[in-house]
């Protein structure tokens, strides 16, 4: 496939370790072709969005997703209706910028401006919450899920005390599967559910894991504890998302588990309920 963003020609940065072997900019605009749809797509923009125009309305998440992969530092180009088009501006070895665009087949034939560029932040950009939740599913898109697991509930325990708030304990169990680890939720699973007096619902979820590990992470078997929590106005949303802890007893997995950011991501399905593991 022949890229077409701007700075196809000389975006020759390297991308950091992933779970994807993405390595180029080219390669991450090939990929994402199969990733960005309507559902990634700025509202705004989605009535007009279609598989030959699949640039239109991306560019904000696909440039922080561009600087998870390459770092460096998101940028804005200020539009004539007030909105900003963001790209990215990536650090080379040799210290000098490289300056590439991933969804600039929007503008057509049209070339923007990419000089002195107001910089660009997440936590700015993700205020709005329909712009947090495209980002994170073009990135599931884009990256497997590291583990899926299959929850089997049981009968739980609860303590009501009115608008005071509640304390629900769900015990579990269940299987694993995904890239990572095949096997299962052993017996002694808890989900921990408190609801204060102000409505906010602290989920909490400590469960172990056991299985054969998959290549290439590794071989044999392990263990793997998981600590996974959330919190959420009132009722639990769908998906709803979390922020899980490991341990494990495979020396090989410790550091693989333990120094990266992982993101937790829940969903109702016909067979019950997922909890699914991304790199974050």
């Amino acid at each position: 496939m022949k890229a077409g963003f701007y700075g196809s020609a000389w975006a020759d940065v390297t991308a950091r370790e992933n779970g994807c072997g993405i390595r180029t900019p080219q390669e991450l605009y090939e990929a994402l072709m199969n990733c960005w749809c309507a559902e990634t797509c700025a509202p705004r923009m989605r009535d007009t969005w279609s598989l030959h125009h699949p640039t239109w309305g991306q560019c904000s998440i696909t440039a922080f997703l561009v600087q998870d992969l390459f770092g460096g530092r998101v940028r804005g180009v200020e539009l004539e209706d007030g909105s900003i088009h963001c790209f990215n501006e990536v650090p080379r070895a040799d210290g000098s910028l490289c300056v590439f665009d991933l969804t600039s087949e929007q503008f057509g034939d049209r070339i923007l401006s990419y000089e002195n560029c107001p910089e660009q932040f997440r936590a700015v950009h993700f205020r709005k919450a329909e712009k947090k939740e495209r980002y994170f599913l073009l990135k599931h898109r884009l990256f497997p899920a590291l583990m899926d697991v299959h929850v089997l509930t049981r009968p739980a325990l609860e303590l009501d005390m009115g608008c005071e708030g509640s304390v629900t304990m769900i015990p579990f169990s269940g299987t694993v599967s995904g890239p990572l680890l095949e096997g299962v939720v052993e017996d002694g699973g808890v989900d921990t559910q408190i609801v204060n007096a102000a409505g906010i619902r602290h989920m909490s979820a400590r469960y172990m894991l056991r299985g054969r590990l998959r290549q290439p992470y590794g071989e044999g078997t392990c263990r793997i504890f998981v600590e996974n929590e959330g919190w959420s106005d009132w009722v639990v949303p769908m998906p709803f998302r979390t922020k899980p802890r490991f341990m494990t007893d495979h020396p090989d997995l410790r550091r693989f588990l333990q120094e990266r950011e992982w993101t937790g991501e829940g969903s109702m399905e016909e067979d019950g309920l997922h909890i699914r593991f991304y790199r974050t």
